[in-house]
């Protein structure tokens, strides 16, 4: 016997099947950033286009972890009326931090700027293009068949990647690299109608 608890909650966002973007990061969507250079990095993460929250990462040659996985919609409530989350990261230098959505149906941008020799460099903009060594990883619940496009050189799955193919379950993950400036699109081919 079935009872309804009224105390469960359902992500209706995993149970519908839309496009999964690089560029507006969602749930079933991470974005991993890998930070090349050494010194202090501001963060600006943006969710449907309007500031949520700004931080700094700085980034060692040693002794900092070599990874730290954000939720972009947790961060929200650590963040105070000054945009600023509070505590400081700090990530290796060649270390990766993913951005990833655990809940809602919000869209996320992320910004990071070099700030160095009192100069600031744009050095990801997920809204553009993710650059070369980021990754971009998507978790499929639906069956289906997919198609994988790089929006910044059309390239799609089964004509510019490598492989051409890929053959998984239901609610396993696929990662896919910036071997070059990229924005990748994942979306449910729809099926041919039958006649």
């Amino acid at each position: 016997m079935s009872e309804l608890r009224p105390d469960v909650v359902i992500n209706r966002a995993l149970l519908v099947n839309p496009a999964l973007d690089s560029g507006a990061i969602a749930v079933r969507g991470i974005v991993f950033h890998v930070f090349a250079e050494s010194g202090d990095h501001d963060v600006t993460i943006l969710r449907d286009g309007l500031l949520t929250g700004r931080f700094t990462v700085t980034v060692q040659a040693e002794g900092a972890t070599p990874q730290v996985n954000l939720d972009l919609a947790g961060l929200e409530v650590d963040t105070g009326r000054s945009g600023e989350i509070t505590g400081p990261f700090a990530i290796r230098e060649g270390g990766v931090m993913g951005f990833a959505a655990g809940q809602g149906i919000g869209r996320y941008a992320v910004v990071i700027d070099h700030t160095a020799g009192g100069g600031s460099r744009t050095v990801l903009d997920s809204r553009g293009q993710l650059p070369a060594g980021d990754l971009f990883a998507v978790t499929l619940i639906n069956p289906g068949t997919y198609r994988a496009t790089n929006l910044a050189s059309q390239a799609r799955r089964d004509h510019g990647f490598d492989p051409a193919e890929a053959h998984i379950l239901a609610g396993q993950s696929i990662v896919l690299l910036a071997e070059a400036p990229a924005r990748f699109l994942v979306e449910p081919v729809t099926p041919p109608h039958a006649p």
